[in-house]
């Protein structure tokens, strides 16, 4: 059942400088939106990476809740109380038999038996892939 999570306050919106097309490069003020309106390919949040190094470390990665808000500070979302539905976290599994057969030393999958909670077609076009 979702649950709203309490995060230690922080402003990730000082992390994200606009929206900017990835086929034409037009860029966007910050608003929700997915396409460009010039050549109509994806938007992508362009970030500020001083900040962020300045910001973010493993650590506070890792102190953060066992769920995809753990990179909140690249997520844009604006809000003090997120929803977790419980995504992210799949587990990756060695696949050391598949491996040896296509050749590599070592080889991990995704499976998504134990946490999916999305459609196929949500999946494909998530960017967490």
């Amino acid at each position: 059942m979702p649950q709203a999570i309490e995060l230690k306050a922080q402003s990730t919106t000082a992390a994200f400088q606009a929206l900017k097309c990835k086929e034409c490069g037009e860029e966007y003020e910050l608003k929700a939106s997915h396409v460009c309106e010039l050549c109509f390919g994806p938007l992508e949040v362009k970030y500020d990476y001083d900040f962020l190094r300045r910001t973010v470390t493993r650590e506070t990665i890792e102190a953060g809740p066992n769920s995809i808000w753990r990179y909140r500070p690249f997520l844009p979302v604006e809000t003090d109380t997120p929803i977790d539905v419980g995504t992210g976290m799949t587990p990756l599994l060695q696949a050391n038999r598949l491996a040896r057969r296509l050749g590599l030393k070592k080889l991990y999958i995704k499976t998504m038996r134990s946490t999916c909670r999305l459609s196929a077609s949500k999946i494909g076009s998530s960017p967490w892939r």
